[in-house]
């Protein structure tokens, strides 16, 4: 199990290196629902979710500094 939450947890961390080195504001509520949601399809189903690839595509941020 722990293997899992590992793996949907360095995707977190891609996540706030990117929101940090572009100066966005993120929902980190969202992040972290995210995280859960795909750390558990993984343990619960053996599939990935991957919604947290949401925050590593090109789609604009959730909230972004003028």
């Amino acid at each position: 199990m722990m293997p899992h939450f590992l793996e949907s947890g360095k995707v977190v961390l891609q996540i706030l290196d990117r929101a940090v080195a572009k100066k966005e504001v993120i929902d980190i509520q969202d992040v972290f629902f995210r995280y859960t949601l795909d750390a558990f399809g993984l343990i619960g189903f053996g599939h990935p979710i991957g919604s947290l690839l949401k925050y590593l595509s090109n789609q604009q941020p959730v909230v972004s500094r003028p």
